[in-house]
Formats: C-alpha cells, structure tokens, sequence
C-alpha cells in the first residue's frame, strides 16, 4: 500500500507518530499563498471567516489535489491518505473495495444550525448513507490512480472552489466509509483554527475530547532508560507531557537531570519516601479519589497484543480500559505478565478473578482506603487489596508490555533481592493466607501463587 502523510513543513515533529511505512507530503501553507495565486483566487468561504483560516483552508485544499496529481502522474494504486493529525484507532480492513473510502472523519447536518441525526451504520465497508454529509479529509483511501484522476477532474473542473471535505461530498461518485473509523483525529493544536476544541472520533461523531487518564511514572537512578524508552513511547502515541507525572526521590544522583524534565513541560514531583511500595502510597495520597492513572514503569519499550503487533493507540486502548472498569465496578486493572502470545490467546479476553498482574503498567482509580505495607511485594499486594475491596480486579489478557526485567536501577538500586522479596512476600502469604500462597522456585526466589477465587470471567 502507498501511503501518505500530508504535513506542513512547519510541525514535522507530528511525523514521530507514524511508522517508516508512511511517506511523508509536504503541505502548502496557506500563510505563504500569493494573492493572485489561482486556486485562493477562486476559494470562497463563510463572509465571517477569519482570513487566516481562509488561507489555511485554501492550502490544505492545494495540499491534497497536489498529492492526486503525484497519484496521477506516477500511476499509483492501493493508495492511502491521512492528515498529520490523524490517530489510528482500529486496524485497517483486510480487504479494500475498488471505491473511494472514508477511513475517518465526521457525519454533518447540510447546515450547522440543524439538529443532526446519526444514519445508521453497519460495521464495516459501506456506503455513505444518501443526504449525508461527511465532514474532514484525515484519513481516505483510493483503490488506483484512474479513481484519482476522477476525482481530481471533477474538482478543478469547479468555477469555484470550497474546502476539500466539502469537494469530496460534491463528488458525482459512491462514497464508501469504514465504521468503526480507522482514524480519529489526535487532540493537537489545529493548524487552521487554534480555537478548535471538538475532535473526530471512532464513530464519526464530533465531540470534544476528554483527559480521561493521567500517566504515573516511578523512577529512581534510570533517568536516562526513562527519557529513551518511556517517555520516548509516550511521545510516539501523542501523549502530551502535561499528562505525565514522574515521581522521583530527592537523594537521586540523577536528580538535577530529572527535574530538568519540568521546563519541558512534564510534572516533576520529588519526595523523600523510599521504596516503590511507599512510593505508590505517596502516588495515592497525591492525586484525587476517584481519579484515573495509569502506572508505568520507567523502562517501559511498548505494548503489544496477543499476536505480538503493537497497539495502534495508547489513548484508545486505555480510555476503552477504563470504561470497561467503569461498568464492571472495578478500580484496579493491568496487563496479562509475559508477551507470549500462545498464552495470551488461550485466555478470555478480560477477567475478573483473582489472578497475577505485573508492575510493568497498571489501571488505577485512586482509592484513599488502599494502603500497601510492603514495597517488594506491593504488585501482589495490590492485586489482593482491590480485589478484596471490590470482589474483582480486571486484567486485560489481550494486552502484555515488554520490559527489561530485574535491570540496573529501580527497585533493585532501592534495596530490592531474593531476602528482602521473601520477607515481603512471606508477609503478605501470612496476611492473606486465603488469597494467596508461597513457594520457592527453582532459581531459589521465593514467589506468591495468588489463588482463583470467585472466577468471573466476561
């Protein structure tokens, strides 16, 4: 497949969410647009529009009908086009029709003042229902180069010319949509209208988008794993550093450098608790009851799901986390322990049971009532105490990330070995005998075998 990312000259940084697969189109900035220039010429617009969202406008319309040209010109097919600010949300189809398709965007009344009633969509491959506008070019595909060359012709054989999306909605040709979109439009800063505040989603509506989670990061002597792996994942997903929360520890060596991290925007908060147990007590009391976080390690390399392909969004993934918590009831959820995909896929894709999640990434809502005594057993710990408060935790078994574990740093630089993870762990086999059980493996750790009570799969 060809595909293209439309991208002004001016924020190529928005290039390090999309994979090597993509090729990159550099935009027409409507700022740069002569005033004789032919296509600004004929561009019409609302008689209240703001003339720099006018011009804007008239360079994203240059942008794309420049890229059918290319499409054209060198004779391309299986052709796919997004905008930079597109976020992929669901995979693409497996099989493309030989007809334009929508592969995200929104559904819009003809006029804005009218009340707008959503079609009814089935899933998959279908055509726009009829009298239905559909708004934004950010993501389409088109099957060859003739389709291109049609669609290029009946929109410069125009007198006039209006903004793209709506170009496309003239077209004298069978629209076709994917539901669910497989883009959405990612929560940037709009490069036409700075004031945008609603967002394209999963179901072609247009609504304005929520900060549903906030991510949490413990991290004690890995400044420079947390910089290269972790933050450099969130940043690949888009996740914004107002997001993100970096709890470090005062005596740090690496101190200075960690704090430095606040001038680019990332939260910052140092304390003088010690232990990673401690430190998620410290996390509790820090942040509001009832709020969602999402905890990660500080040497995180990716997610991936239970065919080992790495999850197309981080946000995506998690708000749908959350709200599957949300109707079960739940307040702690995490990720199934090792990337083994024949594993993964032997089990359901949620439960509810008691079961072992890994400290790699956990799904919390804050629960001022959650209190760990331990800091080398605190992940079983966990596990236990929200199940017992509320009769299940949700482990997503679809889902593993990959780490590096027992590496340099971290737990192991605060005081973490095989005694000091006995004592933890024969605390909590002592404490919470009807949950859980010890045991010693054969590389003479001792381990806890939390027990299957109440299985509630769904």
């Amino acid at each position: 497949m060809n595909k293209f990312v439309i991208n002004l000259d001016r924020c190529k940084d928005r290039m390090i969410f999309f994979d090597k697969s993509y090729k990159r189109w550099s935009a027409i900035d409507g700022a740069d647009l002569r005033e004789d220039n032919p296509i600004l010429t004929k561009m019409i617009s609302m008689p209240n529009i703001d003339p720099k969202h006018h011009r804007a406008k008239c360079g994203c319309f240059i942008s794309h009908i420049n890229l059918l040209k290319h499409i054209i010109t060198n004779k391309l097919n299986n052709v796919l086009v997004v905008e930079d600010d597109a976020e992929q949300v669901n995979p693409l189809p497996e099989t493309m029709p030989n007809e334009f398709v929508y592969l995200g965007g929104f559904f819009s009344p003809k006029r804005f003042i009218d009340n707008l009633e959503l079609p009814e969509v089935k899933q998959g491959i279908v055509e726009v229902p009829k009298d239905t506008k559909l708004l934004m070019t950010l993501a389409y595909y088109i099957p060859n180069w003739e389709w291109a060359e049609v669609i290029y012709d009946n929109i410069m054989y125009q007198k006039r010319y209006r903004a793209i999306d709506i170009m496309f909605n003239k077209l004298p040709i069978k629209r076709y949509l994917n539901y669910p979109a497989c883009f959405i439009e990612r929560p940037l800063v709009s490069t036409i209208r700075e004031d945008k505040y609603k967002h394209s989603t999963k179901s072609y509506t247009w609504e304005r988008k929520k900060k549903i989670f906030k991510v949490v990061i413990p991290s004690y002597q890995r400044y420079d794993k947390l910089c290269k792996l972790t933050l450099g994942y969130l940043a690949k997903h888009g996740i914004t550093k107002d997001l993100i929360y970096i709890f470090i520890r005062n005596d740090d060596v690496d101190y200075d450098k960690y704090k430095s991290l606040e001038q680019q925007g990332y939260h910052v908060i140092s304390s003088d608790v010690k232990g990673i147990g401690m430190t998620h007590n410290y996390i509790t009391k820090f942040f509001k009851t009832g709020e969602y976080i999402i905890e990660i390690d500080d040497d995180l390399k990716k997610i991936v799901d239970n065919e080992r392909k790495e999850i197309l969004s981080f946000t995506d993934t998690f708000e749908t986390i959350i709200d599957k918590m949300k109707s079960e009831g739940v307040s702690y959820g995490g990720l199934y322990s090792v990337a083994n995909n024949m594993f993964m896929s032997q089990c359901e894709k949620y439960t509810t049971d008691l079961r072992y999640m890994l400290g790699i990434l956990r799904i919390r809502r804050i629960c001022k009532d959650i209190k760990l005594e331990t800091n080398y057993a605190e992940d079983f710990e966990n596990c236990i105490l929200h199940y017992i408060r509320d009769g299940k935790i949700l482990k997503c078994n679809h889902l593993a990330g990959i780490t590096t574990n027992y590496s340099s740093g971290g737990c192991d630089g605060d005081g973490r070995n095989i005694e000091t993870e006995k004592i933890d762990k024969e605390h909590i086999a002592s404490k919470y005998s009807n949950h859980c059980k010890l045991f010693v493996r054969k590389n003479g750790r001792t381990d806890l075998r939390l027990k299957h009570v109440n299985s509630n799969q769904f």
